[in-house]
């Protein structure tokens, strides 16, 4: 065990020496820390290290070969630095494979069976149910955002699915996700507000606008003949393309960095081809499972055989975590690539 400091706050931690060279957030400031190694032990009899042996003159740089910078200095290839687009775009194909890891298959195995336990048994068991449910939800919450920090970190590993505490490992993350999701969704808010308020939708059509867009329910938006359908749809593609950039700020920066909305919109300018590929990974995440799910389960058996509905459950839990973390890990290594061109920097 090692007892280490925030570098900002200085609030002090007590890690085990696995965690050694791992990235860790602060629970206090949010920041986003590695905790380094400890030094080799000094040689208590030193002895002078002989002189380095002769070092020829580098060549001179070929001029038909590219990556060189000055004379004889190679740059790194520009598939392989961080900022670059083709970078990301490996890594986040890289992600769909994050299974290679034996300690991510049982990680993920574990929060599999959690979240199908969540989605079958406990909506039968009442008010403890619900409970329960809100309890897990927590848990995948703080699991998934952690995804995210460990992927902005450079991590290739799944975070650890322990707990310490249930303020810090259940509450605050369940209350920081759905923050990140309101927050993104307020521009469509605001434009039914609007036209419930010009009396184009009343109250009710409004929200159940809402509740489809939430839904993700394209189609039956597209479809819909109620007036503002076009301006319903415009705000909803404006909200599912911002979630991924509220929900990056709450995981590594901490909910107060919502409020710049300016350096936030100015980030996504300045990253705009990543960014894209960003939105596209996260609604590739969220809405291929749910196809897959329908295409392994057509609808009328679903509504005829009660339990073709368990069954469908316990093949949408581990195709929905997967997709989820698939998007999780394609938000991270988004700041892990490009956080040299961010408006702002979490350190």
């Amino acid at each position: 065990m090692r007892i280490v400091k925030c570098p900002q706050c200085e609030k002090r931690y007590r890690v085990d020496d696995g965690k050694l060279g791992k990235a860790l957030r602060c629970r206090q400031c949010g920041k986003v820390f590695r905790v380094a190694a400890p030094p080799p032990d000094a040689d208590p009899l030193p002895v002078a290290p002989p002189p380095p042996p002769p070092v020829a003159p580098p060549p001179p740089p070929d001029p038909a070969c590219t990556g060189h910078v000055g004379a004889g200095v190679v740059d790194e290839p520009e598939q392989r630095r961080p900022g670059s687009l083709r970078a990301y775009l490996r890594d986040v194909a890289d992600t769909l494979a994050f299974s290679r890891s034996p300690g991510n298959v049982a990680t993920f195995a574990i929060m599999a069976v959690i979240v199908a336990l969540r989605d079958t048994l406990l909506p039968w068991a009442g008010c403890l149910g619900l409970a329960g449910i809100m309890i897990v939800s927590g848990w995948v919450a703080a699991f998934l955002l952690n995804t995210v920090v460990n992927a902005a970190a450079g991590d290739d590993e799944l975070p650890s699915i322990a707990t310490t505490g249930w303020w810090d490992d259940i509450v605050l993350p369940l209350v920081k996700y759905a923050v990140s999701w309101v927050a993104a969704w307020l521009p469509l808010v605001a434009g039914l507000a609007y036209l419930a308020a010009m009396e184009s939708l009343g109250v009710d059509e409004a929200l159940g606008q809402l509740g489809q867009a939430i839904g993700l329910n394209f189609d039956q938006i597209m479809n819909s003949d109620l007036a503002g359908a076009a301006l319903v749809m415009a705000l909803l593609v404006v909200s599912i393309s911002f979630w991924p950039m509220t929900l990056l700020v709450v995981a590594v920066g901490g909910m107060p960095a919502l409020v710049r909305l300016d350096l936030m919109v100015r980030t996504i300018l300045r990253t705009l081809p990543a960014y894209c590929v960003v939105v596209l990974a996260v609604l590739a995440g969220l809405l291929v499972p749910g196809l897959i799910g329908g295409m392994v389960m057509p609808e009328d058996a679903q509504q005829q055989d009660a339990s073709a509905l368990l069954l469908l459950s316990l093949i949408m839990a581990p195709l929905s975590l997967y997709g989820k973390v698939f998007a999780m890990r394609a938000v991270g290594l988004y700041y892990h690539h490009f956080k040299a061109r961010f408006a702002w920097s979490w350190g």
